[in-house]
């Protein structure tokens, strides 16, 4: 029943919509088109099916009906999009009137771009040419690319050397422009090295690192404070906590410091990358700037000092017996 229904929904719709109001109506052929698909995935799906009842003389009828329609018309589509409503026009046409592309209805933009409304009634027919091609009709070849073979109908571009903005063949000594990044020189285009300019392009935390055609700028090792190349031994200058020592910035263990820096009871020293830290010992905390012992509560609810190491050591044989 549900796929009878659907299949007479489709039928009769298709008999009877209207044509688009307006040219412009957001893709009025995308939209008839895949009513066609759905009505043909519609008689498959039907096509499969055994249906029994009152509906089966209504569904041979009605199918057969299509089925002498679509002999007369076997391309659906075609009948019912193009010549009927007339939402689409045929593959390398355009327009209202269906007007063949530029460069023609059998190669739309001489097969290097994209008709502006090809196969619709909408667009101008101007060709968007593909990266390689330029021009009204896609035959010039775009800046990066050189032509490997022309005549009045084809077309062929291909890549320059990436070093060229223009070219007359594929290697760097065919350039006729350099991109931005390379300069001419002996045989061609060369690498400019920017890094070797008298003022680096790069932050005072960074170094500079030539790359073919360009450069990047990388991180100075944290103990540097200005640096050349990659690491500690590269450094101009030693960021603070750091010093020279045979030629790299090292960090200075400040525990070793004959002045006692971290000065509150029951704190430890820790030294860390350029800088130390003070932290309380193993069973304090911090607390309003005092290293205070632990307290921690009990499973009857009383409270006791976090002292494990002292109690044991003064009472070791009732720890035994409580456990």
């Amino acid at each position: 029943m549900f796929i009878a229904a659907a299949v007479s929904f489709y039928l009769l719709l298709m008999l009877h919509c209207p044509a688009p109001s307006s040219a412009t109506e957001k893709s009025p052929c995308d939209t008839c088109t895949k009513l066609v698909d759905r009505f043909h995935k519609g008689l498959e799906d039907t096509s499969k099916k055994n249906f029994g009842g009152g509906n089966t003389a209504w569904e041979e009828k009605t199918l057969s009906k299509y089925e002498t329609r679509r002999k007369k018309y076997p391309d659906l589509r075609k009948w019912f999009c193009i010549e009927t409503i007339e939402v689409c026009c045929p593959s390398g046409t355009y327009g209202p009137d269906c007007v063949a592309c530029l460069g023609g209805a059998e190669r739309p933009c001489h097969g290097n771009g994209f008709c502006s409304g090809d196969g619709t009634r909408l667009g101008d027919g101007s060709c968007r040419c593909k990266a390689e091609y330029t021009g009204p009709f896609c035959l010039e070849c775009a800046d990066g690319y050189f032509s490997t073979g022309r005549n009045d109908t084809h077309s062929f571009c291909s890549e320059c050397h990436e070093s060229c903005k223009t070219c007359n063949g594929p290697t760097n000594t065919g350039c006729k422009e350099c991109k931005e990044g390379w300069t001419k020189g002996d045989g061609g285009c060369i690498d400019v090295d920017e890094c070797s300019a008298e003022t680096s392009p790069c932050k005072e935390t960074q170094y500079c690192l030539n790359t073919e055609g360009s450069f990047s700028c990388k991180r100075c090792h944290e103990s540097c404070a200005g640096c050349s190349g990659e690491g500690p031994d590269k450094c101009r200058d030693c960021a603070t906590g750091y010093l020279l020592d045979e030629d790299k910035c090292t960090d200075i263990n400040e525990c070793d410091a004959s002045e006692k820096v971290c000065v509150r009871n029951n704190e430890n020293f820790v030294n860390t990358p350029g800088s130390y830290k003070c932290v309380c010992a193993e069973g304090y905390e911090d607390s309003d700037g005092q290293c205070e012992q632990k307290i921690i509560e009990t499973e009857d609810g009383e409270v006791a000092e976090q002292n494990i190491s002292t109690n044991a050591a003064e009472d070791p044989v009732d720890v035994h017996e409580d456990l």
